[in-house]
Parts: structure tokens; C-alpha cells; sequence
């Protein structure tokens, strides 16, 4: 083959995979709410970011205690008289680390075991599927809280703990991806070749089920969020003396909505304010899901765009609008 056909080759290659990329962009980008739960995640990110070092650890004043939102405070003061725009600022970054960490080794584990399942087989994957079963069977959020009061609350510990007992999901849906792959004529010709089950499992299996864990990964971040809010009742209550500085735990949104042993009544902004952070983030996070899915999954039908519909609508109606009264 000569240089110029290898050329000419590695153009047409380039060119189908920007191809692919635009087309790819363009299928997550088609419902809309994709994109705006990207934009706003990637937001929430910068703002954990920055937000430790153009905001200073929140001071007690009890003199400015559960004010309502104003300019100077324009989510209102706590029960010790901290910002609470503030607390959600420099707690967005421990909370996101929460749902990272938990996501991040729930799936590592489940995606080891579900692999290994599914490419070696036998008497691996019958073991393997009964500790995958014994997992499902344990209370996960019980063994979580005690993994958190052995280790101490904090961000780390709290994702940890969630991630440990939450595998078990993803090792049954990456047993069954693998074993789809395994079944291919591409995995016999690999076995014929003289390929070992490791060499297989890391260079096709592995490749084969990736986006789908990344989808299940996206997931699993909002699951791991919503499930945190159960490790509230572990945050240490502590009062510090006035002028002190609150702890930096306390930033955490699970313990903003915790409220610090507060009471909401008569007090609403202390719980709304850091609840519809929290759900927003969630809601955020199922919409990149649902997007991710429909961008691997060419045959999941589409959400049309409600202004894309209109014109059809108005088309098949004669371009009237609807007669109430016949």
C-alpha cells in the first residue's frame, strides 16, 4: 500500500469519527434537558472550586441569628448566626465528593466482579454471584452507618461507606454485558487464537461495556446523594463559643439540612435553601443520565422538543386554534 493510499485512508478515518462526534453531540443535545443538567453540574463544580477561596469558614454571631434572606445575607442566617449562602458555597465540594467517591468505588467493585463473572464463568461466577446475592440481602445503609461511626463523619468516610454496600447493582449489570459479549464470534476468535480470559476480559469486554458503566456511573452519583441524607443524624453536634468558627463539616448540605439540631419552624430558608440545592443537583445529574442512555441506546426513541412539535401541531389543527364551544 503506498503512502499517499495510507494517507488517504487515515483522512477518511478522521473524518467518519468527527462525523460521529457531531452526531453524537447532536442525539444528547436533541431533549435539551441534557445539556442544561451538564451546564448546571459544571457550574456547581466551578463554584466548589473557587468558593473556598473567595469565601471565608463562617463566623459565629448569635446577634445575627435566623435572620430572614436580605441583601446582606441573601439566603438568610443560621441558628449561629453563619451565612448560609456561605455554608452552601464551601459545603458544594465536600458534598460532591460524597457522590464521586461513593459512585466511583461502588462501581470499580461492581464492575471487577460483574466482569469477572461473566468472562471466566464456572465456578467463579457461581461464587461471585452468591456474594453478589449475599450483598443484596444485607441492610447496606446499616452496615454504611457503622461503617461511619468506626471511621468518623466526613465526606470521605461517607462516600466510602455508601460505596462499599452499594455494588451489587452494577456487578449484575456488568455480568450480563459481559456475558453478552463473551457470546460474539469476535470473543471465539479471540479464545481460537489463544487469547487468555484476562487478555480478552481487559482488551475486548472491557471496551465493549465501558459506556454503559459510565451511564450507570452518572447514576450512581444521584443515588448516592440522595442516599447520604440518611448519615445526617451522625454529624457531631458541636456548639462552638461565639466569635468561634463553625466546623467545616457543618458546610456539608446533608448537615445543612440536618440543620445542626436547629429547629425549621418559624425558620423555613434554613431547610428550603439547602434543599433545593441538593434536589437540583439530583434532578441534574438523572437528566446527563438520560441523555448518556439515549446517546448509546440508538434505539431508545427520542423526546421530541415541545416548540419542535408545534408546527406539526398547528398543521394537522389548519393552522386554528381549538374551538372550546364547537
Amino acid at each position: 500500500m503506498s503512502f499517499a493510499a495510507i494517507s488517504d485512508w487515515h483522512e477518511r478515518a478522521s473524518h467518519g469519527r468527527k462525523r460521529r462526534r457531531r452526531l453524537a453531540w447532536r442525539r444528547f443535545c436533541r431533549n435539551g434537558l441534557p445539556v442544561i443538567g451538564l451546564a448546571y453540574i459544571a457550574l456547581l463544580f466551578i463554584v466548589a472550586i473557587v468558593g473556598p477561596f473567595v469565601t471565608r469558614q463562617p463566623t459565629v454571631n448569635i446577634f445575627q441569628a435566623n435572620q430572614s434572606p436580605s441583601w446582606a445575607h441573601p439566603f438568610g442566617t443560621g441558628q449561629y448566626g453563619q451565612d448560609l449562602l456561605t455554608q452552601i458555597v464551601r459545603g458544594l465540594g465536600g458534598t460532591l465528593l460524597i457522590g464521586v467517591t461513593g459512585a466511583a468505588i461502588s462501581v470499580a467493585i461492581g464492575l471487577i466482579v460483574g466482569m469477572v463473572a461473566g468472562v471466566f464463568g464456572g465456578f467463579i461466577d457461581a461464587v461471585l454471584m452468591r456474594l453478589t446475592d449475599f450483598a443484596f440481602s444485607i441492610p447496606t445503609l446499616i452496615i454504611a452507618l457503622f461503617i461511619v461511626v468506626v471511621t468518623g463523619f466526613s465526606a470521605w468516610n461517607v462516600g466510602l461507606s455508601i460505596g462499599l454496600v452499594t455494588w451489587a447493582g452494577c456487578a449484575r449489570l456488568a455480568r450480563g454485558l459481559a456475558l453478552s459479549v463473551r457470546n460474539g464470534t469476535l470473543i471465539d476468535s479471540a479464545i481460537l487464537a489463544g487469547g487468555s480470559r484476562w487478555y480478552i476480559a481487559t482488551r475486548y469486554v472491557l471496551p465493549q461495556i465501558a459506556s454503559n458503566m459510565i451511564v450507570f456511573f452518572v447514576f450512581q452519583v444521584a443515588s448516592v446523594l440522595f442516599q447520604s441524607t440518611t448519615l445526617i443524624a451522625l454529624d457531631p453536634q458541636y456548639v462552638p463559643l461565639t466569635g468561634g468558627q463553625l466546623p467545616p463539616g457543618s458546610n456539608l448540605l446533608l448537615n445543612l439540612l440536618n440543620g445542626g439540631g436547629g429547629s425549621y419552624i418559624g425558620y423555613r430558608w434554613l431547610f428550603w435553601f439547602p434543599l433545593g440545592v441538593y434536589c437540583s443537583m439530583v434532578i441534574a445529574l438523572l437528566w446527563i443520565g438520560d441523555g448518556l442512555q439515549a446517546l448509546l441506546n440508538p434505539q431508545q426513541p427520542l423526546p421530541r422538543r415541545w416548540f419542535a412539535a408545534w408546527p406539526r401541531l398547528r398543521a394537522a389543527r389548519g393552522g386554528k386554534g381549538v374551538n372550546m364551544h364547537g
